[in-house]
């Protein structure tokens, strides 16, 4: 019992003690809790192994620089590449303040947004990169996916938060958090959407090539993940 008593005091003394330091930070340090998102350009070049580039360039749409918008896209960036007589298209955004649903991507592709309620699109998922989308449009196979900062790939909010609630929301991060460092809960993706022409012999080999190179893109990214 005695032993009981001194691990209660414990930890009330440390609850007071972190609840006493987050109301002093928040009172004097004006950043706590508030991080603003920091500029960032997708690189010109990214390895990416067995595919040869063919041209990237930034992409031609409205990017939305208030750091302080809600899903507002930061940036933007088109890549190209061939292996063999295989061509691989792939768009990367880097969009802020998400809930990590796929309606988010599909906002900045009207005509695709309208279609997709159409198609009998899947829903894949690899547990060494999370979930993906799989679907047909434009006589091409399509894979969308949102990378996070922390955790698998998610395409819709559920998956999203549910790594916001695992990752993000840990005694490590709280004092990067009190000092703006961080966000408390990091709600950054990016939205990595990779096309190729329909294969002649049917769609579903067209799809294990989307897969395969994204396990290589995805690979790199999640340890190259835009910093605070």
């Amino acid at each position: 019992m005695k032993n009981w008593q001194k691990y209660r005091q414990v930890l009330l003394a440390t609850s007071f003690f972190s609840v006493s330091l987050t109301i002093i930070s928040l009172l004097v340090i004006p950043a706590a809790g508030n991080r603003q998102v920091r500029h960032y350009e997708f690189p010109e070049k990214v390895p990416f192994p067995g595919w040869v580039e063919v041209e990237n360039f930034p992409l031609d749409e409205p990017i939305d620089r208030d750091k302080k918008a809600y899903e507002a896209v930061l940036a933007g960036r088109k890549y190209q590449y061939q292996q063999d007589e295989r061509k691989l298209q792939i768009e990367m955004r880097y969009v802020v303040g998400t809930l990590g649903s796929d309606r988010t991507y599909l906002k900045l592709h009207p005509e695709l947004a309208v279609k997709m309620r159409k198609l009998p699109f899947k829903q894949q998922k690899k547990t060494t990169i999370g979930h993906y989308l799989l679907f047909e449009y434009d006589d091409r196979a399509h894979l969308l996916s949102c990378i996070n900062p922390r955790g698998s790939s998610t395409v819709q909010i559920q998956q999203f938060m549910a790594n916001r609630r695992t990752y993000d929301l840990k005694i490590e991060r709280l004092l990067p958090w009190l000092l703006g460092q961080e966000s408390l809960r990091d709600r950054r993706c990016l939205w990595t959407h990779l096309s190729t022409p329909l294969n002649s012999e049917s769609a579903e080999s067209s799809y294990r090539m989307l897969e395969t190179a994204y396990l290589s893109w995805y690979e790199y990214w999640r340890q190259h993940f835009p910093k605070h």
